[in-house]
């Protein structure tokens, strides 16, 4: 559903998307999470129903596997359902293949690859 203010939907359209495989492009410059903003850049190599992985991070609104081949240095950002960020700045760690993610109840998490 979408709020009050044009262009600043509630942050459930946002986790929304990603079951049709569509990522959201911010409207306006006021929207209250930073998720959006952290969804670019991203050269989409897989879409997905619930997830997208690209070369530079993956978007997903399902728990599960994720990854890309080899070891891999990562972070992981996490929104609950308010799309509020649960820890401000995420260490990067090292995967071997994959991370094993569990996404916040109506959330969403982003894994950004490092260097």
């Amino acid at each position: 559903m979408l709020s009050a203010q044009f262009g600043s939907p509630d942050f459930s359209v946002i986790v929304e998307r990603l079951n049709y495989g569509c990522l959201y492009i911010r409207t306006h410059i006021n929207y209250p999470s930073t998720a959006v903003s952290k969804f670019f850049p991203i050269t989409i190599e897989e879409i997905n129903e619930g997830w997208i992985k690209g070369k530079e991070r993956i978007i997903t609104n399902r728990n599960g596997k994720f990854g890309w081949a080899g070891e891999f240095s990562a972070r992981i950002w996490q929104y609950d359902k308010k799309g509020k960020l649960m820890a401000e700045n995420p260490e990067f760690r090292t995967f071997k293949q994959f991370a094993d993610i569990t996404v916040p109840a109506g959330g969403l998490c982003i894994i950004e690859r490092g260097k």
